[in-house]
């Protein structure tokens, strides 16, 4: 099957170092969690697309594409579902996420094409019931699907080998990663409710444990760097690296903390439980809540946040978490069953293929 993926850029610099990217991972068979990587669950044969490029009849069997772009790649996807001979499926991606791009939309432009390739795709595949909910009412979706995602947790626990943890003597804490201070992705509670309990810990528990975390861009580590709260905190900001280098950081954490506003799919989530690291998670995401049944909180509730908190640093500080804070074994082995979620995502995406083969027969 011939996949062409609508990346939203313009840059043939950044489509080349896309599909170097992945086609590294493919040779060293590491399938890293994202959108990009999914459609070779059911074909090796995918072509990362750049805005404006051509769309020519019967170069694909199927065309995909993420829903946050610019209006030119809103364009063009439309022109895709509207004009093109091949399927079209739209992962539309976190809600929060498609509302703040369209906020900056005077005429409505975008809005208007969000809604038209919400309704008339193919399909839209979604990571999770909720999110699909959220479109039907907001946009009037058709044709949502809800999709097993591309998690494997063999490969990940073999990625993990070799995790090392904190220096010695410490207990290291992952915390909200990646930090962000601007629009939708605000971690400002989440920041107050960890110097509320960090302030009142014992001086020789805090000396035992660090705060770790990464940002997004420079604009994030100078908001990180203004923040009388951040700065109190000492949070120890890494550097970037590589999905397995990430893999085996998060491994080598003696707990992970990840409340954020929006919905999101939970890559980091999956990784921590597959691992086995103890968490607090926020209970807006459905993968939170499957994997840490007994540890989610609302984000909109801070001193169940702030008491949660509390109990898992001083579990992390005294070797001593409470298994609310442990991932489901059970419910982490059937997420990250790639065989299984491989066989799926083929079937879905050749039912799809081969609906439009019939409409195109009969019409």
């Amino acid at each position: 099957m011939r996949i062409g993926f609508l990346t939203g850029t313009s840059s043939r610099r950044r489509l080349l170092a896309l599909s170097y990217k992945y086609a590294l991972m493919r040779l060293r068979g590491v399938v890293y969690p994202d959108v990009y990587c999914v459609p070779l669950a059911f074909s090796q044969d995918v072509s990362f697309i750049r805005d404006g490029a051509s769309l020519a009849g019967g170069t694909y069997d199927l065309v995909l594409s993420e829903l946050n772009g610019s209006e030119t790649q809103l364009q063009m996807l439309w022109d895709a579902i509207a004009k093109g001979p091949a399927p079209v499926i739209v992962f539309p991606g976190p809600p929060t996420i498609l509302m703040e791009s369209l906020r900056n939309d005077p005429g409505g432009r975008k809005r208007a094409l969000v809604g038209a390739i919400i309704r008339e795709a193919d399909a839209l595949w979604v990571y999770a019931d909720e999110v699909g909910r959220e479109l039907t009412s907001t946009f009037g979706a058709a044709r949502v699907m809800t999709i097993p995602w591309i998690f494997d947790v063999m490969a990940t626990r073999r990625l993990a080998a070799g995790a090392r943890s904190a220096s010695k003597g410490k207990k290291r804490i992952l915390l909200n990663a990646p930090l962000r201070f601007r629009g939708y992705t605000r971690n400002d509670a989440v920041l107050a409710a960890t110097a509320e309990v960090w302030n009142q810990l014992p001086p020789d528990l805090r000396a035992r444990v660090e705060l770790h975390s990464f940002v997004y861009d420079r604009a994030d580590r100078q908001a990180l760097h203004d923040s009388p709260v951040a700065r109190d905190l000492q949070i120890v900001l890494a550097g970037r690296r590589s999905y397995g280098a990430f893999v085996r950081f998060v491994a080598g954490c003696d707990a992970v903390v990840n409340v954020t506003v929006g919905a999101v799919l939970g890559r980091v989530t999956f990784i921590a439980a597959a691992t086995g690291r103890p968490g607090l998670w926020s209970a807006n995401a459905e993968l939170n809540r499957r994997l840490y049944p007994g540890a989610c909180v609302s984000i909109a509730e801070p001193a169940a946040l702030t008491a949660s908190f509390e109990q898992l640093i001083l579990g992390v500080g005294n070797d001593r978490v409470a298994a609310r804070f442990r991932p489901a074994e059970g419910e982490v082995l059937q997420v990250g069953d790639a065989p299984a979620n491989t066989q799926r995502l083929r079937q879905m995406a050749a039912e799809i293929v081969q609906n439009r083969t019939r409409l195109a027969a009969h019409r």
